[in-house]
């Protein structure tokens, strides 16, 4: 006979906190949030209000009388492409024999200036030599020599030049204008040869505007283009030097260094005096006009930057304020709703 026996069925409690340990793990946490409510026409949102209003008017006010919002002028870096313009006024003074009989040298490759001389012109040595030292197709240096045959009874002293370049910048403000870059040197004894090195340097008065025409195009202080007859003395090495002097954008040489050589008691056969004169061309600071998009664009982040400074403090304090009921606030707290497994 088969006997049949029945057993209680088996339960197993889990624990669901353990199941969920073990079987799940921990992606992103979110806090609950305190909210704080108050009515549209209450003291506390005219506070609020109030305070961030007056952050966003104090930011722009500190940005604009710091001087730092709007960009009145701006500067960059660049080399200019100079060229000389095979125009040269030169004048050397001196004595011949002794200090009571003062004499004067002249020469220019203006004709004009040489009519107006007459006797005292004299036809030098002249060597123009630019160079390219890092082969980007500028000019970076422009040497001159020059060499003024004298009688041994000749003494100079005194040397005054005016050498007309064309000066072009490309890169942002655009510039084409004729550069006169004065020279002069004086000394106590008489000399055999005179050093001038330096740097040419744009002043300007004002920035350079950046406009699409070139600055300068066609303007020069020689009477070129004047109509009926020229003045004598308008080629003058005093008029020249006076109207290169009042040009508002003008080129120099800065800094300039100068050497003098003291003349031998005799020069026979060989009586001479030289001019080694060395342009060098480095990048200049440009000074310019900045456009509207750059004013703005430089204006805007000025504003943001001051902005974001006040509002750090600003959200404290209002944090402050409202956290600990100075002002009274409805409080509500998020509650976390129900999951289900």
């Amino acid at each position: 006979n088969t006997m049949f026996l029945s057993l209680p069925p088996v339960i197993i409690k889990v624990d669901v906190q353990v199941l969920r340990k073990f079987s799940m793990i921990q992606i992103c946490t979110s806090s609950l949030k305190k909210r704080f409510y108050a009515p549209i026409f209450s003291s506390t949102t005219l506070f609020v209000f109030l305070v961030y209003f007056s952050t966003i008017v104090v930011s722009f006010l500190v940005a604009y009388y710091s001087h730092g919002l709007w960009l009145k002028e701006s500067s960059y870096r660049e080399q200019p492409r100079v060229k000389f313009l095979n125009t040269m006024f030169l004048s050397l003074q001196g004595y011949d024999g002794s200090w009571q009989n003062p004499m004067e040298i002249a020469y220019s490759t203006f004709p004009m200036f040489n009519m107006m001389t007459g006797s005292s012109t004299r036809i030098p040595e002249v060597r123009v030599l630019a160079e390219d030292t890092n082969l980007d197709s500028v000019s970076d240096i422009i040497r001159f020599r020059i060499v003024f045959a004298l009688t041994p009874n000749e003494s100079i002293t005194h040397f005054q030049g005016v050498f007309f370049f064309r000066y072009i910048l490309r890169d942002h403000a655009r510039v084409d204008m004729e550069a006169p870059v004065v020279l002069s040197y004086a000394a106590g004894v008489p000399g055999r040869s005179l050093l001038v090195d330096g740097r040419m340097s744009l002043k300007v008065s004002t920035p350079l505007p950046v406009v699409p025409a070139a600055k300068g195009f066609n303007k020069t202080i020689l009477p070129l283009f004047e109509p009926g007859p020229v003045p004598v003395d308008r080629v003058s090495l005093p008029t020249l030097v006076s109207l290169a002097a009042s040009q508002n954008d003008s080129v120099v040489l800065d800094p300039q260094f100068t050497h003098w050589d003291m003349k031998y008691k005799t020069c026979e056969p060989d009586c001479s005096f030289s001019l080694s004169l060395v342009f060098r061309i480095p990048p200049q600071k440009v000074l310019y006009v900045p456009t509207f998009i750059e004013v703005a664009k430089f204006s805007w982040i000025q504003y943001l930057a001051t902005l974001a400074f006040f509002s750090i403090f600003t959200w404290l304090w209002v944090r402050f304020v409202i956290k600990n009921q100075v002002l009274p606030t409805i409080v509500r707290d998020d509650q976390p709703k129900q999951k289900l497994l």
